[in-house]
């Protein structure tokens, strides 16, 4: 063996490529390498336009095909309006799409109804709209004009096809303009404003107590009266210190009751004026007494 291989590393035995050659590899493998990414950036750029094409398609199916126009509309909530006269209020066109009907819209021509007092318009099924509607609730009708008027505890003005099913007072006294003129509005009117508060202190159930009013009187200095079903007066004066004398009002009929007088018997009660720290000073009159009357 030649004693030089045992000194000289193994290295300087290895054939070397030529610089030429290696160059030239380089030169086809980035080539080959270029032509793979052009290929692979086709591809994605078929895949793009078949993904925008598919959306496309999409779209224009939820926006244009008759798959999605509304072809049903169900209704709740309603007391004096009908199915009927909701959908001719929404007023949607034929072949409406589904997805691009407004419903804030719908709702505001439903809410133009004066009976309406709230309107909520929700997608349900595809096609298929749904209308929760709320109307205005009486509690007082305005005179005995024709139609007749109510008014809803909020103080807008509208009329109704029949009368409530629970009978409401009526307000005599309260100056409205005409029906055409106020119905779908807020009865601005200070008595008006009045009676309605006195009202609301009424409804507040007080030891099982309930007045059932007929008929509310409002004077021209502002005072008010009121007579229940049985036929007694309630003599409330100015319409101060309402809370005070909705509760004497209703301490006066238990006191009348303790001592054996049905509110039938009972003439009037009059709490014009009562004591605001203790509540007191109510009176009563039973009919047949020897007391001199004190109605206005």
């Amino acid at each position: 063996m030649d004693p030089r291989t045992e000194t000289e590393p193994m290295e300087t035995y290895l054939p070397t490529m030529n610089p030429e050659v290696a160059r030239l590899r380089r030169l086809a493998a980035q080539r080959k390498l270029r032509k793979r990414l052009r290929q692979v950036r086709l591809l994605w750029a078929i895949i793009g336009a078949l993904v925008v094409v598919l959306l496309f398609e999409v779209l224009a199916a939820l926006l244009f095909s008759p798959r999605f126009w509304v072809y049903r509309i169900t209704t709740t909530g309603m007391d004096t309006l009908t199915a009927g006269e909701v959908i001719r209020l929404m007023h949607v066109p034929a072949h409406s799409n589904y997805y691009r009907t407004s419903l804030r819209t719908l709702a505001s021509r439903i809410s133009a109804e004066p009976r309406v007092a709230a309107a909520v318009v929700k997608r349900g099924a595809i096609g298929v709209l749904t209308v929760d509607i709320q109307e205005r609730q009486a509690v007082c009708q305005v005179g005995e004009t024709i139609p007749p008027l109510y008014l809803d505890a909020a103080g807008y003005v509208f009329t109704r096809p029949a009368p409530p099913d629970t009978p409401v007072p009526v307000v005599e006294g309260l100056k409205a303009p005409a029906p055409k003129a106020i119905i779908g509005k807020r009865f601005d009117d200070a008595a008006a404003a009045t009676v309605l508060a006195c009202l609301a202190q009424l409804r507040i159930p007080t030891k099982g107590v309930a007045l059932d009013i007929t008929r509310i009187v409002v004077a021209d200095n502002g005072w008010i009266n009121l007579v229940l079903r049985q036929g007694t007066l309630i003599l409330i004066g100015a319409p101060d210190e309402l809370p005070v004398k909705a509760w004497c009002i209703k301490q006066a009929i238990i006191q009348a009751s303790s001592e054996g007088h049905a509110l039938e018997q009972v003439d009037y009660i009059n709490v014009r004026v009562v004591n605001k720290e203790t509540g007191m000073g109510p009176t009563f009159h039973v009919k047949h007494d020897q007391v001199e009357e004190i109605r206005p």
